[in-house]
């Protein structure tokens, strides 16, 4: 679906005072989300309510926002009471959208137990293969100490699913105990062929399962730009 510029302003929606001095920090927003607000000059709802006065194509130039992040930015200027015109309205009812916005409904339900990823490191191993690490880490953001399971740790790339070749020496992470408001972290090694010359791609994408209290929580991770963003989660 393609947008096109529009020639003029949508008309200006007003917003009171005390609602239009919110400043951001205090919405629910992602990192990635915040940061391209900031760049932008968007620091209040106020702000953000003449950033999409503007129209939907200036927001969607607004510089790494990508969309993801506007439907984001829609998501919240509705929250805050923000009435979209018909083009917004179009944009959001993309059945591509919907399915972006259910994906960041999952992810916004990740809670007391999380993981981040590294990314990937390229090496050489003591027994002469060449290949790369990749790094979990675990977090438990609760105040009681858990005991959780890696039960899955899978890369995908080339069309097809690969097991890791070994654990990184002190990485292995199987059941473990981890204390509150700490993290552990998991690494795995794929190396040998076809690895020796290999790079990962954007696109290729890690799914991380960890088992905690019989049910289990599936990540999924995919790389940008060199790094491995949050793409999805599930609880089974």
């Amino acid at each position: 679906m393609v947008y096109e510029e529009v020639s003029s302003k949508r008309d200006v929606q007003p917003i009171c005072k005390a609602l239009g001095d919110i400043v951001i920090e205090d919405l629910d927003l992602s990192v990635r989300a915040y940061n391209c607000f900031i760049r932008a000059g968007i620091r209040t709802v106020s702000d953000l309510y003449n950033k999409l006065n503007e129209g939907l194509s200036s927001c969607m130039r607004i510089r790494h926002l990508g969309r993801k992040g506007l439907v984001e930015m829609l998501a919240v200027a509705r929250a805050v009471g923000y009435t979209f015109d018909s083009e917004m309205e179009l944009f959001l009812s993309d059945s591509t959208i919907s399915g972006v916005i259910e994906r960041e409904t999952r992810i916004s339900q990740i809670n007391l137990l999380d993981i981040t990823m590294e990314k990937p490191d390229y090496s050489s191993y003591t027994d002469g293969t060449k290949g790369f690490t990749l790094f979990a880490n675990i977090h438990n953001k609760s105040n009681q100490v858990m005991l959780v399971e890696l039960k899955e740790f899978l890369l995908f790339c080339n069309g097809r699913q690969w097991v890791p070749s070994s654990n990184l020496t002190g990485y292995s992470f199987s059941a473990e105990h981890i204390m509150p408001m700490s993290s552990k972290t998991a690494a795995k090694i794929w190396s040998g062929e076809p690895w020796v010359n290999t790079k990962l791609i954007d696109g290729d994408y890690v799914t991380i399962v960890i088992e905690l209290n019989s049910v289990s929580h599936a990540f999924k991770f995919v790389l940008r730009d060199g790094l491995f963003i949050i793409n999805d989660y599930c609880i089974f």
